[in-house]
């Protein structure tokens, strides 16, 4: 239950307000303007202004209101100060349940110009949950009538999504409504080719990604062309003259009790395709030639029976990119033999990072594992390292100490602004002016607080934890070499390693240069706490 003396302003732009936005209107400010005029009248604190300005109309795309559900659970609000109650969730259901839940538990109140909500009386709660309910009818309306637009926009040959597809520009259709594609001569030639190599030369996504980034051609996000790019260019029927709708409709699911939003590709044939307005880059026939070829030779992905087969899987990182190292198996010899040698290497085909071989990449990590033991034995027999250590942390002490009077000072001053804004000495913007710049201050202080009591509980539990590393990291090293399970000793050293980043520049002749490659390691304690 709230205990708190403080109230926040919620501001939020409803789809009606749209109208009014058109006029260069800022309904947000008018808004604010309106509420704190409520506030004093009503005699409330008004110590935060929260603005939403993301569009949302679920909960988890507002992060304002997920960051203000959270603070109201802490009970750090007496009421909050919104136009309606429609702004704070037009969402589904569960979204609305969580909102009045959320609000009747805490005792925290609803403040708008018509009415004052408390959520713990019968009434106002039923009066509450009604303007919800309402509020979710008038949104899914407004939804139904979008999506119905959208649609015959799409059928008529439209472009109705937000941004142009790689190799296109969307333009304004000229006396008309809506939008339609024009042909980007640049990135339009690169499409040609990868249609062409596709459909020609028969070229699989990551052999047409590796001869783009070859080639220096930039990708449409100005990085690097990965399989997904490549994938998405050759199954959008866009290309070939056509717009699609539905091709990635969002799907919902209760997994483990939390919502979750995902937008599946359709496969071909699955979703409905319009002719378009615009200017195909190839031939439809090509396009389907390359979705019926893609599902011929489609075979689903299945984890049955996995076996894990690199003790580094989810260990070794690329030291150039960050992306984890992956194990491939490679004939060596002159074939006849049939010996595997896997290598171990980046994912991505345009990093430079050479390969190496998994057992030589292994055994030197044991290496250095054991080289670890004794440093941090060496540390632990260190006096002057245990006497910089227990300095730093009579500094984090004293910082605390010192952040806890400037805490209370500030409290004062909080303090001092309500009494002037009473007395009529500050104006409602000059109050809130001054007690937005004392909370921002009040919040750097109380996280500044928050960071360094952290550390100094972190401190403690690694100086503990430090005692038991050393034996547990040999612990794991003996039955490391005890053990012929891949999957126990890929367990064993994710229970001592954070993570391994691996760097080699340079490619290792027959003669040598198969182990000149740097491993730095991240263990699950650090050194010199």
């Amino acid at each position: 239950m709230s205990n708190s003396t403080q109230d926040v302003i919620y501001l939020r732009k409803s789809r009606k307000d749209d109208e009014a936005s058109k006029t260069n209107a800022d309904v947000l400010s008018t808004h604010e303007r309106t509420l704190l005029d409520l506030a004093n009248n009503l005699g409330l604190n008004v110590t935060d202004i929260r603005r939403e300005v993301v569009s949302g109309d679920t909960i988890a795309a507002r992060p304002e209101m997920q960051r203000l559900l959270t603070e109201i659970e802490a009970g750090l609000w007496r009421s909050v100060i919104v136009m309606e109650v429609e702004r704070l969730a037009r969402g589904d259901t569960i979204d609305q349940g969580i909102v009045a839940q959320t609000f009747k538990y805490s005792d925290t109140k609803i403040v708008t110009p018509m009415r004052t909500y408390d959520p713990a009386n019968e009434f106002d709660e039923e009066y509450f949950e009604f303007g919800l309910f309402m509020s979710r009818r008038e949104y899914k309306t407004i939804n139904r009538r979008m999506q119905a637009g959208r649609l015959a926009g799409a059928k008529m040959g439209r472009f109705v999504r937000w941004k142009a597809p790689y190799g296109y520009d969307k333009v304004k259709i000229e006396g008309q409504k809506g939008f339609s594609l024009a042909i980007n001569k640049e990135q339009s030639k690169i499409v040609k080719m990868i249609y062409n190599w596709s459909h020609d030369d028969k070229l699989g996504y990551q052999a047409i990604a590796t001869n783009l980034n070859r080639m220096k051609v930039p990708s449409p996000s100005d990085k690097t062309w990965e399989v997904s790019s490549v994938r998405h260019i050759l199954e959008t029927p866009i290309y070939a003259g056509k717009i699609p709708w539905r091709m990635r409709p969002a799907k919902t699911q209760m997994i483990e009790g939390e919502r979750k939003t995902t937008i599946p590709r359709q496969k071909y044939g699955d979703y409905e395709v319009f002719d378009g307005l615009h200017e195909a880059i190839i031939p439809f026939e090509v396009f389907e030639t390359i979705q019926q070829r893609k599902q011929q030779n489609y075979i689903p992905k299945t984890k049955t029976g996995f076996e894990l087969k690199s003790v580094l899987s989810g260990v070794v990182y690329c030291g150039l990119c960050g992306k984890a190292m992956r194990r491939r198996a490679k004939s060596s010899g002159s074939g006849s033999t049939g010996v595997k040698a896997d290598t171990l290497a980046c994912p991505s085909n345009a990093c430079p990072n050479v390969s190496s071989y998994v057992h030589i990449v292994e055994e030197k990590l044991l290496e250095a594992l054991s080289d670890l033991v004794k440093d941090y034995k060496l540390e632990l027999k260190d006096n002057k390292a245990n006497k910089t250590n227990k300095d730093e942390s009579n500094l984090k002490k004293s910082a605390l100490a010192q952040l806890r009077k400037e805490h209370e000072t500030l409290i004062k001053q909080r303090e001092t602004t309500y009494s002037l804004v009473e007395q009529g000495v500050y104006s409602t913007d000059e109050f809130l002016e001054r007690n937005t710049r004392i909370a921002e201050e009040l919040a750097d202080v109380e996280n500044s607080m928050k960071t360094l009591e952290e550390a100094i509980r972190t401190d403690i539990s690694q100086k503990e934890y430090q005692s038991t590393f050393v034996p547990r990291l040999q612990g794991v090293l003996e039955q490391y070499h005890k053990s012929d399970s891949v999957e126990f000793k890929n367990k064993l050293l994710k229970e001592i390693i954070e993570r391994v980043e691996y760097t080699k520049e340079k490619r290792g002749g027959k003669t040598g240069g198969k182990d000149e490659f740097t491993l730095e390691i991240r263990p699950l304690i650090p050194m010199s706490i």
